[in-house]
């Protein structure tokens, strides 16, 4: 008999993490199939959990009984002794990658046995072909390989992507709608100059846009996500600053184009009002969602998995960088090394869910020191590693009504300065003519 490598403990720490913690529950049934659990019991839980998740139940002890309830018409004390056995037995959710790591790795483990086991008689009795029974075990283990290594030919990434049949869907867009216009599924800032400098704004990409305090840098944002949203394009608009009804009210004044101030203090006319009603009515109706509470890296994670999920999101906004932490501790022992951390992370997130983010960044006060007060990459605040995660970043300066937004790096094109107006009076940015 062959022992398969396998480790009970390990499973049981994953386990627990996940009836213990909401966002490892949801992360850990995107990425992982039950197979990576030996134990049948522990694969039957993993299942129950999942089940749990995808009805968008939270993941407690009381809903795994009664999700075991409906399957096997009871449940006894066992389970009720197994389920907070293991719940007792979580590991530490810091350490939820390097569980999965090593699960995986001893899956394929026992993948590999089971594959090489089933050939053994075959090898045998000689009754096929060595050559084929060689081929068949390279490609079995060949097989296990992808599932473990990140490796891909351009053969393999071109018929996973959908390359060909994409590019003839941007062709047949490019022809209806003229060179001028973005693809779909770009976002389109509503800005010409700057969608005409960056050709808009693409998924699966990391965008910078860093300021100092009061320049503007929110108002950027909110221009963009409007526009996004008046297009049909959803928005997520993580605001870690501002209050729902100070957002509300800069989206109100830039989509009526009546003062901020007005607005705020209520100073309206009878045919001013009107048109504030009517645009407020109209912004009922966008797909544009405000988060205030995601606070935290695995939090936005969270929430951009069920926006994406259950709106179909396509931009997220988040502002503004240093304000997230990276964990739900709020260690912030080496707050230049948890920056790194956040900004790798929504790189990461930008993959993964295959959406545009934009993340605002503070500026450090070495830029006002300077001499002509021009901007540089190394102002990011914090952390080194933002310029190096990011696609692109925009540094944008302002004097009075005229706006200096710099690209200071484009992975993917040209940098440069593109020349802004801003209406101070509306919260809106417009191209350097005043034409939205």
């Amino acid at each position: 008999m062959i022992k398969m490598p396998h480790s009970v403990d390990l499973e049981e720490r994953l386990l627990g993490c996940m009836i213990n913690k909401g966002e490892v529950a949801e992360e850990a049934v995107d990425t992982l199939s039950k197979e990576v659990f030996y134990d049948h019991k522990h694969q039957t839980l993993f299942s129950n959990i999942k089940d749990l998740v995808q009805k968008e139940r939270s993941v407690d002890i009381a809903l795994l009984l009664e999700e075991l309830r409906k399957k096997k018409g009871s449940f006894s004390a066992n389970d009720f002794e197994f389920l907070t056995g293991i719940a007792k037995k979580s590991g530490l959710s810091v350490h939820y990658e390097e569980y999965v790591r090593e699960l995986k790795d001893l899956m394929l483990r026992r993948k590999g046995i089971s594959l090489c086991h089933s050939l053994v008689p075959k090898l045998e009795k000689g009754e096929e072909e060595t050559e084929q029974l060689v081929d068949q075990a390279v490609r079995g283990l060949t097989g296990l390989e992808h599932g473990y290594a990140s490796m891909k030919s351009l053969k393999e990434i071109i018929a996973d992507e959908n390359v060909l049949e994409e590019l003839s869907e941007r062709q047949a867009y490019y022809k209806e709608h003229g060179k001028r216009k973005i693809p779909k599924n770009v976002i389109n800032t509503g800005i010409s100059d700057i969608d005409n400098t960056l050709g808009g704004l693409y998924p699966s990409r990391l965008y910078i846009v860093g300021a100092r305090p009061g320049l503007g840098k929110t108002a950027l944002a909110l221009n963009f996500s409007l526009y996004a949203a008046t297009k049909d394009q959803g928005v997520a608009f993580f605001s870690l600053e501002m209050s729902e009804q100070e957002l509300l009210n800069r989206y109100v004044s830039s989509y009526t184009e009546k003062r901020l101030l007005d607005i705020q203090m209520g100073c309206l006319s009878e045919e001013d009002f009107s048109i504030v009603k009517k645009g407020i009515q109209a912004l009922e109706g966008l797909p544009l969602y405000i988060d205030q509470k995601s606070t935290t890296l695995p939090e936005i994670r969270r929430e951009v998995r069920r926006y994406k999920r259950e709106h179909g999101v396509q931009f997220i906004v988040i502002d503004y960088l240093q304000l997230i932490t990276a964990k739900g501790n709020d260690s912030r022992n080496n707050r230049y090394l948890e920056v790194s951390d956040i900004s790798r992370g929504l790189k990461l997130l930008a993959k993964e869910f295959d959406v545009t983010v934009l993340c605002l960044s503070q500026l450090s006060r070495e830029s006002e020191k300077r001499q002509g007060k021009t901007l540089q990459l190394s102002d990011l605040r914090d952390s080194g590693s933002i310029e190096q995660d990011a696609d692109v970043v925009m540094l944008l300066s302002r004097e009075g009504d005229k706006v200096k937004l710099a690209v200071a790096k484009n992975r993917h094109g040209h940098t440069g300065v593109i020349d802004l107006f801003f209406d101070g009076n509306t919260v809106k940015f417009k191209d350097q003519y005043g034409a939205l």
